[in-house]
């Protein structure tokens, strides 16, 4: 371990030490030839398909329902990586996580579409039913839409709320007000008066985030930073290895998810890290803006974290 490049790994006397430790304690629970070998390949190949192609892979993940770790921290995955995320939507996403390519400045950029499966209530017939009348031809608005599916009220009120309509009305409220008329007609085809219907205001910004949480489980479309008016000095996840050492604030969410220890992720919308929590200090709620006190420290070997001090609420506001 401490003979220099290539022939060794160049670690100094106390990371070699560390290292051996930490093999001697796995030499406890470690996994036979056979089983290592298969576990070897497996993590050859996704590292692999990771690096040369990433949306791909946290696409498959994503369809999986992640694996060792949450799909929120996929999720974070993906977005630190440029891939832009999406709630379920009627044009384009299949029963599971889907990816698409958008123009963008620099040629396509990927976009993960969450899973049609993933809205509360919605059941499979529908999917199925959405998925099929799609291959003939692209929903062009609500009407089109349920003149083509047959949907149960409350399938067609959720997908409105999480998103799965946007593009095709002029926003949430106006496009839950629109099916309130059809409902209330009895037919689709029924058409009001431009000076008789209802006018609408566009839904927050708060009442979006509450239909994804309540309806995904995911804030998909606004970061709960987003609702946060006048945010303390702080210093963004992405720069913290400028200030390695320093005491110092930073905002963001927990993520759910296991760390593997006493600390848990935490994510400003554009990247995310681990802090770290002394023993006894409890672990602020998923989702809600927190700002920490403490230091981003490393182990010497590349790992690093923030350790915690003081954990402080943020309040939202409306918007």
């Amino acid at each position: 371990c401490q003979r220099p490049p290539p022939q060794g790994h160049g670690l100094t006397k106390q990371q070699a030490q560390q290292l051996w430790e930490q093999v001697i304690a796995f030499s406890g629970f470690g996994f036979n030839q056979g089983h290592a070998t298969a576990y070897a390949a497996v993590s050859y190949r996704s590292a692999y398909m990771k690096a040369y192609w990433p949306a791909a892979f946290l696409c498959a993940r994503l369809a999986d329902r992640g694996g060792y770790h949450h799909p929120a921290i996929y999720m974070a995955e993906a977005t630190r990586l440029g891939i832009r995320l999406r709630p379920p939507h009627v044009n384009y996403s299949n029963a599971k996580f889907t990816l698409t390519w958008e123009a963008s400045q620099s040629g396509e950029t990927p976009c993960l579409w969450m899973g049609l499966d993933a809205v509360r209530d919605l059941r499979q017939t529908t999917i199925r039913a959405i998925l099929k009348e799609r291959r003939r031809a692209p929903f062009q608005g609500l009407r089109d839409l349920v003149a083509r599916v047959d949907f149960q009220t409350k399938e067609l009120i959720h997908l409105i709320q999480c998103g799965g309509l946007d593009g095709l009305g002029e926003n949430r409220a106006t496009l839950l007000t629109e099916a309130e008329g059809i409902k209330r007609s009895g037919t689709e085809k029924q058409m009001a008066f431009s000076f008789a219907a209802k006018q609408t205001k566009p839904e927050t910004a708060q009442e979006a985030m509450s239909w994804e949480m309540q309806l995904l489980g995911y804030p998909m479309s606004v970061h709960p930073l987003d609702l946060v008016k006048d945010l303390p000095e702080h210093v963004p996840l992405k720069k913290l290895a400028d200030f390695e050492g320093e005491l110092l604030s930073i905002i963001g969410v927990r993520l759910p998810g296991w760390t593997g220890g006493e600390g848990f992720f935490f994510g400003d919308g554009d990247t995310f890290i681990m802090a770290w929590l002394d023993r006894g200090q409890a672990q602020p709620p998923a989702w809600q803006p927190r700002l920490l006190r403490g230091r981003w420290v490393g182990d010497g070997m590349g790992t690093y974290w923030f350790k915690v001090q003081n954990i402080l609420n943020i309040e939202p506001r409306s918007i």
